[in-house]
């Protein structure tokens, strides 16, 4: 499930604070089409090491996004659990959606894709994202 016990200590250690609003990862709650949501945003950078840690969750909680800004691809090989994901552009706008995405798997993006959101199974259906809607952090 997780690379090694330290591993596992740094992810449960930054949950917590990602909740409690004490990590620099924190950035704001998720807005789709400028309503606030309850989801909280944890912000990646694609050369971050966290993110193959953080592919190793055994579950995404539902108050938790993930968010890997300047990104053009995305594979879920480091993951064990399956994920929604969605590719915007470099103005918020959904460009595609994949729903229920299984580890070990390598998606065709966008050309123009910037952004890649990665949320818990049952997102995109619950908040009925599509094409052209925003999706960015409420300020």
């Amino acid at each position: 499930m997780y690379w090694s016990e330290k591993d596992r200590k740094y992810i449960d250690k930054m949950f917590k604070n990602v909740l409690s609003r004490q990590t620099p990862y924190f950035r704001r709650h998720l807005a789709i089409n400028k309503k606030k949501t309850n989801i909280k945003v944890i912000k990646l950078k694609k050369t971050d090491s966290p993110l193959e840690k953080f592919g190793g969750l055994s579950s995404i909680d539902g108050e938790v996004c993930f968010v890997m800004e300047h990104a053009k691809n995305f594979d879920t090989v480091f993951f064990n659990v399956r994920v929604d994901i969605v590719c915007t552009n470099i103005y918020h706008k959904v460009l595609k959606t994949f729903s229920d995405v299984s580890p070990d798997n390598i998606l065709d993006t966008p050309k123009m894709t910037t952004n890649i959101w990665i949320f818990k199974v049952g997102t995109i259906d619950f908040f009925k994202i599509k094409c052209n809607d925003v999706v960015n952090t409420k300020s």
